[in-house]
């Protein structure tokens, strides 16, 4: 199918405007960074959350293991407070199991029983590997710390901050103060690292910063803290790119085969990797109570070492109302451990997403943009609506995918622009084409149906010079004897009356799919199957001359009681191969058909009057319809002047649901005998049946003009050409 485009008149300025308008929304998505808005992360929440259901985000490492002090543990340790006598117990019970780390996701500040927080504070030196966090309050504008007195304030000015490389305009998370570790945790614990959550404007935990100002110094996350330590990194041997990533070396010394790259914004701030849910119990996780009994029992240790063995251990309350919940881009009231465990599995295994960058968002929306705009130029509209559509669709579905490959795309402020972009070209080509559309629509609507209309407005450059041969039916149509109507009636009288008549009459065309061609006074010229071609052109031109004829006679009725004389019209109908174009100048010209069928259909109507008729069709109209819808009868054969060919004539009397009498039945049935024999040359009986006709009808026309043909006839003279014709030379 070869697609046609819109009118060269106004290609130009849609191209032009649509360029414009799918460059400045590019520029806008730039300017007012548009990306990375709530309604990006909602999106991506949701194909986040499928892809870790499907087991296609991130790998999850056998090394993180969840410790739970449930409230199980509670019961099993007798008392309704953490007491730090039973922690120091379950700390002996995994020193015997050589995990490689051990985390508690809680905060000792204050002192409980003396002998207890002694007991607790040896099971951690003893342990050599617990990690014990800090929490801090943090705001994005540079503050001075709050300094205060204690080993954990000594230790984070003299070992935990550190001067890491760091390149770019740094935005980071500047520390007000500290919630630390009572002095002696903070003296027992190996190492220490932040777990200061950074909650996204809709409450979800998507983000969380690895690295956070002390002053003029970094302090790192705990995971981050945990994992340099592990591969033997010094957190100053760091690089941080603000903006674009965290770099953790492969140095010599270091047991990382590779560097690890973590993506980071301008905050210190990565997206967090969760590699699977909470709830489904997928994750590697113990009960504390259970640990602590299994422990003492030699026929579980090869079991528990399997377990805990080499692993990261990750210690926290999660009973009931005691337990730091929140929501995450996964599920809902999940326990805040699973933060600093998702990114420690992400550091482990390397498995971190990117965000796109601005600016190639930007290149992607105004390729698209273009993309739509080769797709606005044909004339159908559906190619552009479906373009849009699919083009969305695309990159929904890119997000997704992108998700795959550990890409963060913002689906939304991408479709959206796009979505703008759309918005904006419908406008400009309705702006641009609504001026040529309406001149065609003021012109034409009242001349020919709706849908030729539309099909001019697709098609503008058929109003231009030319014409086509084409295969139509011409419907020609006039008031018998209009002139001497005129002459009796006020000329408002007869421009009322002659207003309202074509009125009605081009009504009834329009609506069975005919065009006007032209008014020629009281005449109406009409084509059907032009400029739209219609398969059934010729029903459609009888059915109008019927429905002319019906609504006549009710116009009758009115014009009767306004005193107006009665009017008759006249109908001829042919159908053939005609021209049909617009012709004229290039000033001026006429939307018009010609051709001999043209001039057969105005000598059928004028014949009307001689045989007394109303509707008169040619052979090659009566071919094309259903005769079995109407009411119809060969009339005679006529040669029209100028042509040699005898063409038959067919007088159409109504629809076949109209009901005829007894009368007009046989009429028809004599009448049609007579014409019968009169072809065959059997003048006899031919002149008896039409006497019977006359005998119904003694003012029938037809069957008197045969039977005077005949008498005419000098049958010594008839040979193999007589067809039995009249030679028709009224115009």
């Amino acid at each position: 199918m070869k697609l046609k485009l819109k009118s060269k008149k106004v290609l130009s300025r849609i191209i032009t405007a649509n360029l414009l308008i799918t460059f400045s929304v590019s520029l806008l998505f730039i300017l007012f960074d548009i990306p990375w808005n709530i309604l990006d992360y909602k999106l991506n929440d949701y194909f986040y959350k499928k892809i870790v259901e499907e087991k296609k985000g991130p790998s999850s490492n056998d090394k993180v293991v969840y410790l739970n002090i449930t409230d199980a543990s509670y019961n099993f340790f007798g008392s309704n407070t953490l007491s730090r006598e039973s922690l120091a117990k379950l700390n002996r019970s995994v020193s015997g199991l050589n995990p490689e780390s051990v985390f508690y996701d809680i905060i000792f500040p204050r002192s409980s029983r003396d002998t207890h927080d002694s007991l607790f504070a040896f099971s951690i030196k003893e342990l050599g590997n617990v990690y014990l966090p800090t929490g801090f309050l943090l705001q994005e504008s540079p503050w001075v710390f709050r300094w205060e007195p204690g080993v954990f304030f000594e230790q984070l000015h003299n070992k935990y901050l550190k001067k890491p490389g760091e390149n770019g305009d740094a935005e980071p998370y500047y520390a007000v103060w500290a919630l630390s570790q009572k002095d002696e945790f903070a003296e027992s614990a190996v190492n220490s690292g932040h777990i200061s959550v950074v909650i996204d404007e809709d409450g979800i935990l998507r983000h969380f910063p690895l690295i956070i100002k002390v002053d003029s110094l970094y302090f790192p996350a705990i995971s981050l803290s945990i994992f340099l330590d592990y591969n033997e990194v010094p957190f100053e041997k760091v690089k941080i790119n603000w903006g674009e990533n965290i770099i953790i070396p492969a140095l010599q010394e270091s047991y990382l085969d590779e560097d690890v790259v973590i993506p980071i914004d301008d905050h210190g701030n990565v997206f967090i990797p969760y590699y699977g849910f909470w709830s489904d119990g997928s994750s590697k996780m113990m009960e504390v109570q259970n640990l602590i009994k299994y422990s003492d029992k030699p026929e579980y240790l090869d079991d528990l070492l399997d377990f805990y063995e080499g692993s990261f251990v990750f210690i926290s309350d999660i009973s009931v109302g005691t337990s730091d919940l929140g929501q995450t881009t996964i599920e809902e009231n999940v326990p805040l451990v699973t933060v600093h465990a998702a990114l420690l599995n992400g550091m482990l295994n390397n498995q971190f997403y990117t965000r796109w960058d601005i600016f190639p968002l930007a290149v992607i929306i105004f390729i698209s943009g273009v993309l739509l705009i080769l797709t606005a130029l044909p004339r159908t509209n559906l190619i552009f609506y479906f373009t849009a559509l699919l083009l969305i669709s695309l990159i929904l579905y890119f997000g997704y995918n992108q998700l795959l490959s550990f890409n963060l795309f913002p689906s939304f402020s991408v479709s959206v622009s796009l979505l703008l972009i759309f918005i904006g070209m419908m406008v400009s080509i309705q702006v641009i084409t609504a001026k040529d559309r309406a001149f065609i629509k003021n012109a034409f609507t009242r001349y020919v149906p709706d849908k030729v209309v539309e099909n001019l407005i697709d098609n503008p450059e058929q109003l231009k010079l030319g014409g086509e041969e084409r295969e139509l039916t011409i419907l020609f149509s006039d008031i018998a004897g209009f002139t001497s109507i005129s002459e009796k009636m006020k000329p408002s009288d007869l421009v009322s009356l002659l207003n309202e008549y074509l009125t009605e009459m081009t009504r009834i065309i329009i609506e069975k799919e005919g065009t006007i061609d032209k008014y020629i006074g009281d005449a109406i010229l009409a084509e059907f199957g032009a400029p739209v071609m219609i398969e059934h052109h010729a029903a459609a031109a009888v059915a109008s001359a019927i429905i002319m004829q019906k609504r006549l006679t009710e116009l009758n009725k009115a014009w009767k009681e306004r005193g107006y004389p009665l009017i008759m019209n006249r109908t001829g109908i042919n159908t053939g191969n005609v021209i049909i174009g617009n012709m004229g100048s290039d000033q001026v010209f006429d939307y018009t058909v010609i051709g001999d069928h043209v001039n057969l259909a105005a000598r059928l109507e004028s014949a009307n009057k001689f045989y007394n008729t109303k509707i008169l069709i040619s052979e090659y109209t009566y071919k094309l319809i259903n005769n079995s819808l109407y009411h119809t009868r060969l009339l005679d054969l006529i040669k029209v002047k100028g042509k040699e060919n005898a063409v038959k004539v067919y007088e159409v009397t109504g629809f076949i649901s109209d009901p005829l009498s007894e009368e007009d039945l046989k009429y028809y049935d004599l009448y049609e005998r007579g014409f019968n024999f009169y072809l065959h040359k059997k003048f006899d009986e031919s002149k008896e049946y039409f006497n019977k006709a006359l005998q119904i009808r003694p003012n029938d026309y037809s069957s008197d003009e045969l039977i005077k043909r005949i008498d005419k006839l000098n049958f010594a003279t008839l040979d193999e050409s007589w067809d039995g014709s009249i030679t028709y030379k009224e115009k």
